[in-house]
């Protein structure tokens, strides 16, 4: 079973942006997640908030692998990474290599890859700064 079936548009990323806090983005995903376990027994889930003006990389790398080697190859996973609006450092070139690359490699060389059987709920906000580009 690929969890891409769960989601409206068959697809396993799904990202959920709004300007405003409060507007149900996070309710949404865990709607999403329940839904998921309703189906499929064999899924865990984790949410990965990021706080942060400059995304930890190597802080979000690691909870990528320890929720990756704390299950079994066979089993699905949902990764909600809920980024705050106060992450605007480094956020493109994380989603890029998360998202389009499937990939995302350590400064010790160790690599995190994305599943297409895994699904990925990115929860983000616009910054709330101007005059920046």
């Amino acid at each position: 079973m690929n969890l891409a079936g769960v989601d409206k548009d068959g697809l396993n990323v799904r990202v959920i942006t709004s300007d405003r806090a409060g507007t149900g983005k996070s309710l949404y995903i865990k709607r999403q997640i329940e839904r998921c376990q309703s189906i499929e027994l064999n899924i865990r889930s984790c949410c990965i908030s990021i706080k942060k003006q400059m995304l930890p990389f190597e802080m979000v790398f690691e909870l990528l692998k320890a929720f990756e080697s704390g299950g079994d190859e066979a089993e699905h996973r949902i990764y909600h990474i809920n980024i705050s609006y106060e992450v605007w450092h480094e956020v493109d070139y994380f989603l890029f290599n998360l998202l389009c690359l499937r990939l995302i490699e350590s400064k010790s060389g160790r690599l995190f890859r994305r599943r297409f059987k895994d699904l990925f709920f990115i929860e983000i906000m616009a910054p709330k700064f101007k005059g920046y580009i």
